[in-house]
């Protein structure tokens, strides 16, 4: 699971240099849940963020804000910086998850046969 706020930078970051790639040569071992919570939008004062407002003031958008929130909340330990990533239900190793999630994710998946194909790099 990636716990992030939409337009922080370092979520945007790990998005767009982390996931992706790590989800272009990894998805068969990989299932991936999106969490987005937070205001970040208003903690870096990004004024174009009408779309994002538009759902957040809907009775849709304010039901998954509630699901996202308790997800975040409920998280042990608590999420102390964002993106928060789980591999496995476990918030281990966040530091070299955030720097190279495939290496992490082919740990986590050692000894399955499609993750020694994937991760023998």
């Amino acid at each position: 699971m990636v716990f992030y706020e939409a337009l922080c930078p370092d979520s945007k970051y790990f998005i767009t240099k982390q996931l992706l790639p790590a989800y272009k040569n990894a998805a068969p071992i990989m299932e991936v849940q999106l969490v987005p919570y937070g205001k970040c939008a208003k903690q870096h004062n990004f004024e174009n963020i009408d779309l994002i407002q538009k759902c957040f003031d809907s009775n849709h958008g304010s039901e998954l804000m509630k699901l996202n929130g308790d997800a975040t909340s409920a998280l042990r330990p608590q999420v102390t910086f964002i993106p928060t990533i789980t591999l496995d239900g476990s918030q281990g190793r966040q530091a070299s998850i955030l720097k190279d999630l495939l290496g992490e994710i082919c740990k986590v998946a050692a000894g399955m046969d499609q993750a020694e194909k994937i991760c023998k790099h």
